[in-house]
């Protein structure tokens, strides 16, 4: 008579629930990193903004007003942009010689558009690989198949 193999729910639960918990530290571990960059990041915005008058002094003679609300706005939608000082002054410089603060009140809504691609470039080639989400889904992917090949005695 053939013996049935039969399958062990208990550990085939136990490794799913393993994994589980694996991930979701690995994912609160991908959000605390963000978060400590995006701090750090906000506080060097005033080291920034002045890297960028020196390297663009012409922008000390345009209305401070209009030069900080350009930069706040240049900051919040493309802070990878804003931390690099020739960028950061030629967006201001080019917004404010093409009249977009008396035409507009600001740049144009196309202009959002290509800073926001320029942040999630920046962002996504400085995070392809290196997420501790990613490594975990990889590790757990194989674990839960070496485990379940155990348990069903491949």
């Amino acid at each position: 008579m053939e013996k049935k193999s039969q399958i062990n729910w208990g550990g085939v639960a136990t490794t799913a629930l393993g994994i589980a918990g694996a991930m979701a530290i690995a994912t609160f571990a991908d959000s605390i990193i963000d978060a400590l960059k995006e701090s750090n990041l906000k506080s060097k915005s005033k080291e920034y903004y002045e890297e960028m008058l020196k390297a663009h002094p012409a922008l000390k003679k345009q209305d401070p007003k209009v030069v900080a609300q350009y930069w706040a706005s240049l900051f919040h939608f493309a802070p990878h942009m804003a931390a690099d000082p020739l960028s950061a002054g030629a967006f201001i410089r080019q917004s404010i010689d093409r009249g977009f603060p008396d035409l507009y009140g600001g740049p144009p809504v196309d202009t959002y558009s290509t800073l926001a691609g320029i942040q999630k470039a920046v962002t996504d080639s400085r995070q392809s690989k290196s997420r501790f989400s990613e490594a975990a889904t990889s590790a757990a992917g194989k674990v839960m198949g070496t485990s379940l090949e155990d348990i069903a005695g491949y």
